[in-house]
């Protein structure tokens, strides 16, 4: 049976060399290669699982796979503090982040 590994991977979308194989091949960030590579590596694993040890549906269902999160935009308003330095004027922008 497949090993219990868990691990988190950052990647930053940092662009591909214009004159490399990866560019070539389609991958315009170093990011999009990271999760094709993840995705062989995961059907790889699936392959090679013992055929009699489990049922066709329990390998199909052996969670080998990954998600892919991005960073957004942040929905939180930016502190922008107070021009005139008054307890008034910092308890007026603190309740605008209610």
């Amino acid at each position: 049976m497949a090993a219990n590994r868990r691990f988190v991977l950052v990647q930053i979308p940092e662009p591909t060399p214009e004159d490399s194989e990866a560019r070539k091949a389609g991958f315009q960030t170093i990011s999009q290669l990271t999760r094709k590579r993840l995705a062989l590596i995961s059907e790889h694993c699936r392959r090679r699982l013992p055929v009699n040890s489990i049922s066709p549906a329990e390998k199909a269902s052996e969670d080998l796979g990954f998600r892919v999160f991005k960073l957004a935009e942040s929905h939180y308003r930016r502190w922008r503090g107070v021009s005139d330095n008054t307890w008034a004027s910092a308890l007026k922008e603190m309740e605008l982040f209610r």
